[in-house]
């Protein structure tokens, strides 16, 4: 009986501990969508996604997305992630991540705007995509600064 109990009992602990996961999910290209743009996610290296204080899971085809989602959208952030552009499978907080701005990177909305997790650098970085190096501070910035069209982000982004 004692047995039968703890089971029940681990059961229902690993169900509730699902269940509340604070990390981000796994996203489906194709099959997933942007709260922002309402396009299919298509390229996981560029998606982001952000979770509530509610626990309400948000998905977007693009950080500037994450961004003016945030920005529109009055809602506490828990926490806010973002695919590792060379590693699409991998999510890094919002806050670990450096990002960069670059003509070689041809992202979903045109802005061209990636984001990498450590252990890369911000030199090694500019060294393989040139552009501009950004804090997920200094990409908020440049983004909530500007409208929410692909143009303003593009501009807002090189920082004129």
């Amino acid at each position: 009986m004692r047995l039968r109990n703890l089971f029940v009992s681990t059961l229902l602990l690993s169900a509730l501990a699902m269940g509340c996961s604070s990390g981000p999910k796994a996203i489906v290209a194709g099959r997933d969508q942007c709260l922002h743009c309402k396009m299919a996610i298509s390229d996981l290296r560029f998606a982001a996604q952000y979770i509530t204080e509610k626990g309400k899971r948000f998905t977007f085809d693009s950080i500037e997305c994450l961004v003016h989602s945030m920005q529109m959208n009055e809602v506490g952030v828990r926490s806010a992630w973002v695919a590792d552009y060379e590693m699409e499978d991998r999510w890094v907080p919002v806050e670990s991540a450096v990002f960069v701005h670059s003509d070689r990177i041809h992202s979903p909305m045109g802005a061209g705007l990636a984001a990498f997790g450590p252990p890369a650098t911000p030199a090694e970085i500019y060294q393989a995509y040139g552009g501009t190096v950004l804090s997920w501070i200094q990409v908020k910035q440049r983004l909530e600064a500007s409208p929410t069209g692909t143009e303003s982000a593009i501009t807002a982004l090189r920082g004129s």
